[in-house]
């Protein structure tokens, strides 16, 4: 075992080194103590360097093959296990100066860092919570922007819809005004609104006609119900009767035969006064 004193030892390598001064660096198998602002790096697995051996102003402890370090200010320690064996092997520890974990950890073997505040400054990091509440946001925002992109599509396709509707109704009627001018002016000019007069007149006319002719028809047809047929066995009979219908009259004229009482016949005539037209009828009477 090697011993270095003094003020002012600069490096020392061995086994197992003791370490008093004020500013010493140590390199060796395993590290038990230190005082001052010293620095002690322990090569194997074998040591035993905590945040209590290194005492004074400022301590730095590296050992487990460099997998750990431990810094102290005013006796407080930083701990820092990749691989080892130590307190927490595989994290970063923060030791009060009692020895006391401070705040843990950074798990770099499972890739989770625990008891991470929500970040505030640009360089902060940002936690589980904090992250899903701005996933949450940005979701909800999504949703939001997505209907009212939907609802001013509708109501871009409905404007779109009434525009289009009313503009070709308004195209229709447009069409069947111009068609209405066309007839109108082609009515007006010359030969053609001459042949649309007589056209007219012809029209006229022949309703008045039809008109006449269906009151004379029902006038006569009225006169002609008006007619008796004879009762009586072996004799004939007589018979005259009128009928009308609107402003036309009409006159019947008819005579009958009964040959017995089942057998009889008759005939009659009906005509308009003043216009030669006449109806007539023949009819044969079966009793039993």
């Amino acid at each position: 075992m090697k011993k270095a004193r003094g003020l002012n030892t600069i490096f020392q390598l061995s086994a197992l080194s003791f370490l008093l001064g004020y500013s010493t660096i140590s390199i060796a198998g395993s590290v038990s103590v230190c005082t001052g602002n010293n620095t002690a790096i322990g090569e194997t697995s074998g040591g035993t360097q905590t945040s209590s051996n290194c005492r004074g102003e400022l301590g730095v402890g590296l050992y487990e093959d460099f997998t750990s370090v431990f810094t102290g200010e005013n006796r407080a320690a930083l701990g820092v296990g990749l691989n080892g064996t130590g307190d927490d092997p595989g994290k970063i520890l923060i030791y009060a100066p009692n020895g006391t974990t401070i705040s843990s950890s950074l798990n770099m073997s499972n890739s989770n860092i625990n008891n991470v505040a929500t970040g505030v400054a640009d360089t902060d990091a940002v936690n589980v919570g904090q992250l899903n509440t701005v996933s949450q946001e940005k979701a909800d925002a999504a949703v939001e922007t997505a209907n009212n992109y939907t609802n001013s599509q509708v109501e871009i396709a409905e404007s779109n819809a009434n525009a289009y509707t009313d503009t070709k109704a308004q195209e229709t009627l447009d069409n069947a005004y111009a068609y209405a001018d066309v007839l109108f002016q082609s009515s007006n000019s010359g030969a053609g609104y001459d042949q649309l007069s007589n056209s007219l007149n012809r029209l006229d006319r022949d309703l008045r006609e039809l008109k006449s002719e269906m009151q004379e028809g029902l006038a006569m047809s009225a006169a002609m119900a008006g007619l008796f047929q004879p009762y009586s066995v072996g004799k004939f009979n007589a018979t005259v009767a009128m009928g009308g219908y609107g402003s036309k009259g009409a006159v019947a004229v008819g005579s009958g035969y009964r040959f017995t009482e089942n057998v009889a016949v008759k005939a009659g005539v009906a005509t308009i006064a003043n216009n030669g037209k006449a109806s007539y009828n023949v009819g044969m009477n079966f009793e039993w």
